[in-house]
């Protein structure tokens, strides 16, 4: 997540940038592999409505589909956003044992694209961010879903609404279009058109950058020969009162 309230993240450009640069193939693999994480430029996963692939933050934007970083490309947005040398803060927070790795990783690569970088543990980072007065620029923000719905990962975490009332929004990203959007989404009339309408709130989320998304969680179900009719829901996982075993 990016404090998009202050510079350098307050330009898209800048935002842009690190989106660009970052390895996502590498720290899905931090993460347990191909078997627990996908790289993803989305805030959509795969298993809800809505989500279409897009990613544009890549060498191969043509497929959808996370390739490998640019990091060409990602310094010459940094340069054009005039940030290029600011100081960026990267937040830790207490009792998390991946971000003090994952905090190392983002900072060599923003050192990479040419800004001047320092990681910091933070009791409550979330606070850190919402601080108006704060200097942290970034955090790393897990996401699971409360429900099986694209709603869940955007209104929360997204939205002015949820910006005015605190919250998980701690990017503090407002853009009228994006709750005008959920608007529209919440009025149409089919699941076609409903869906349509989350994947457009998605593009836009992936274009204005308030975060980086890094990858998507993946579950993997070990199961004996004896079992039958195997069952998974995007919400609730496998349904163990749907199998049989022989």
């Amino acid at each position: 997540m990016l404090n998009t309230r202050q510079r350098p993240f307050s330009d898209v450009r800048a935002r842009r940038a690190l989106a660009y640069a970052i390895d996502r193939n590498r720290l899905a693999m931090l993460a347990g592999g191909e078997l627990v994480a996908r790289p993803t430029c989305q805030v959509l996963p795969p298993t809800v409505p809505g989500y279409r692939p897009y990613c544009p933050y890549t060498l191969d934007p043509a497929a959808g589909i996370w390739s490998a970083p640019d990091l060409a490309r990602a310094r010459r947005l940094a340069k054009r956003s005039h940030t290029l040398g600011e100081h960026v803060v990267i937040a830790i927070q207490t009792e998390a044992p991946a971000d003090p790795h994952l905090a190392g990783y983002v900072a060599r690569v923003l050192r990479r694209v040419g800004y001047q970088t320092s990681t910091r543990v933070e009791d409550d980072a979330f606070g850190a961010m919402l601080d108006p007065h704060s200097t942290v620029d970034a955090m790393r923000l897990g996401w699971l879903q409360d429900y099986a719905a694209p709603s869940n990962f955007i209104e929360p975490l997204f939205t002015c609404k949820a910006n005015q009332e605190g919250g998980v929004n701690v990017s503090q990203f407002c853009d009228p279009r994006v709750d005008a959007l959920i608007s529209h989404a919440r009025a149409a009339k089919s699941a076609g058109a409903t869906a349509e309408a989350w994947a457009r709130i998605d593009r836009l989320l992936v274009d204005e950058a308030p975060a980086v998304p890094l990858y998507a969680l993946r579950d993997a179900d070990f199961v004996s020969k004896r079992v039958g009719n195997y069952t998974f829901n995007p919400q609730f996982g496998v349904l163990i009162d749907q199998m049989w075993v022989r």
